[in-house]
């Protein structure tokens, strides 16, 4: 003899201004079933009622019943209030199979993204907020973002971060001030990761113009530590910073103005500066990454790979670096001798110049991180490691890179980790050459021609194949000629070369392809 008003505390993630005729809202669904007993709800629930359903299956996931959580009880009601379309129902068992831990949901996220995508069809803020999030790990950036900042703009905390996330890193674009409206709408909400996230860009080199007093980064970081959030360091000031770092003396800055005034001058004056630069490099992160440069090239030192590397790797570890484009030049520094196989150790010995790369996730433009995972994915120059290389292709992926995204889908139809997956495969592909990404065109064109993931249609492959093959892709031209088509299908070819139908906008045409 039970009773569940307690589970409202559960429930109320569905808001209470939600349309009844959709996303049922919580106070209405407690109401009806909050004051009954497990046996009534229960029965209800048997009886096929699928608000009972889901109001009891989140009864077993909270551990409301038996004091203790019972997944499997739980999952098995949310299957049955799904079946009849409880969108809450899509809702919650969408967030399991998508965000959960293996063995603790998230065991299919391609189911989990199909119902975080039914339950956003009901117009609710917080689907459009998972849904959203969802995307963006998937690698949907632009899609993510209209989720995203539809959640916020009915007043989600968690979207706020996420949009303001996107905007400071420039996931579609990069807007500072957008970032800070969020970050503070967020914070002024009460979110914790609001406050932290606002603290961050108040701490920034750029933050400086968003505060409205000395001390509002300060008064934030309060607020959130109250709050239980964990900062990584305490604030510091940019000469504690250096101090702690063994750089920055006034006498190191000093010697670092006079050489970045000298390197503008005559060839002489330049060289004096190169020797400044070498001088102060063990101090001072700016002259590291010049001696790095110095080494690779050879400029009045004799030409040294490897102490280049060395250098370009001092000039992160010396101080936290901030500016996007500094540090995207810095990872092209790397990563241009690594590919090169220039100053290469061991494959071990060579993982440490990677691990500074590895700890600025979002920070790195799209075809950075595709570039590092293609080094996990090759295991050549540092050890293989599958996993690390598909988190860097789904980061890049999210940034919007066609390369990413095709190399994701031939990983998924060679099989991850597990059994391949020729439909997932083919959405990545189809993601890809959307973006008029010629291999992409190639991969699809042989779902299509076999039925590998999609419905096989052998005009829709000949008709890519056409397009990768206009484009300079070989194979393409290879597999167009080993196309079998039925006198039908030739037919229906022929009369699309006569009307123009092959002249179509491709982007238009990819649009339009069955998924």
């Amino acid at each position: 003899m039970k009773y569940f008003l307690i589970l409202s505390l559960y429930l109320a993630l569905i808001p209470s201004n939600a349309q009844e005729a959709q996303m049922v809202p919580y106070d209405q669904l407690v109401s009806k079933w909050g004051s009954q007993t497990v046996e009534a709800v229960t029965s209800a629930a048997e009886n096929g009622d699928a608000s009972a359903q889901f109001f009891l299956g989140s009864a077993y996931m909270k551990g409301m019943i038996d004091k203790r959580r019972q997944p499997e009880a739980g999952l098995k009601w949310y299957e049955k209030s799904v079946a009849q379309d409880f969108p809450n129902a899509q809702l919650n068992l969408g967030i399991w199979l998508f965000f959960g831990e293996p063995g603790q949901g998230g065991d299919n996220r391609k189911r989990g993204l199909e119902l975080l995508r039914k339950a956003a069809e009901t117009k609710n803020e917080f689907a459009f907020f998972y849904l959203g999030s969802a995307l963006r790990l998937d690698g949907n950036p632009a899609e993510a973002f209209e989720n995203l900042e539809a959640a916020a703009k009915e007043g989600v905390p968690g979207a706020m971060v996420e949009l303001s996330d996107m905007y400071w890193y420039g996931v579609i674009k990069r807007d500072n001030a957008e970032a800070f409206k969020w970050a503070k709408k967020a914070a002024d909400a009460g979110d914790v990761k609001g406050m932290a996230r606002l603290v961050e860009i108040l701490e920034s080199p750029d933050g400086s113009k968003y505060l409205t007093n000395p001390d509002e980064a300060k008064e934030w970081r309060r607020k959130a530590v109250a709050k239980g959030y964990h900062f990584e360091r305490d604030p510091e000031t940019m000469e504690q910073m250096l101090s702690r770092n063994g750089i920055g003396s006034p006498a190191t800055a000093k010697r670092l103005a006079e050489a970045q005034k000298l390197e503008k001058g005559s060839d002489s004056e330049k060289e004096q500066a190169y020797r400044i630069y070498l001088e102060i490099a063990d101090r001072e992160p700016d002259a590291a990454f010049k001696a790095g440069w110095l080494y690779e090239n050879g400029k009045v030192v004799p030409q040294d790979d490897r102490r280049a590397l060395e250098y370009y790797t001092r000039s992160y570890d010396s101080i936290p670096t901030f500016n996007p484009k500094n540090l995207a030049e810095k990872d092209e520094a790397i990563l241009r001798l690594l590919e090169a196989g220039r100053g290469l150790g061991s494959p071990q010995e060579n993982q440490r110049f990677v691990s500074v790369l590895r700890s600025r996730a979002f920070e790195r433009p799209a075809g950075i991180s595709y570039r590092v995972g293609r080094l996990y994915d090759e295991g050549k120059i540092i050890p293989a490691d599958l996993t690390a290389a598909v988190r860097y292709y789904r980061e890049s992926a999210a940034l919007g890179s066609a390369e990413a995204r095709n190399r994701l889908g031939e990983l998924w139809a060679e099989g991850v980790d597990t059994k391949p997956d020729p439909t997932e495969a083919a959405q990545w592909f189809r993601a890809a050459a959307l973006q008029g990404y010629a291999p992409a065109e190639f991969n699809l064109a042989k779902a299509f021609a076999s039925g590998a993931g999609v419905e096989k249609d052998s005009i829709i492959a000949f008709r890519l194949l056409t397009l990768a093959s206009q484009k300079g892709e070989l194979n393409a031209k290879i597999e167009l000629n080993k196309l079998k088509l039925t006198p039908a299908e030739q037919n229906q070819i022929d009369q699309l070369k006569k009307t123009g139908g092959l002249d179509e906008l491709p982007q238009a045409w990819l649009k339009s392809i069955p998924k």
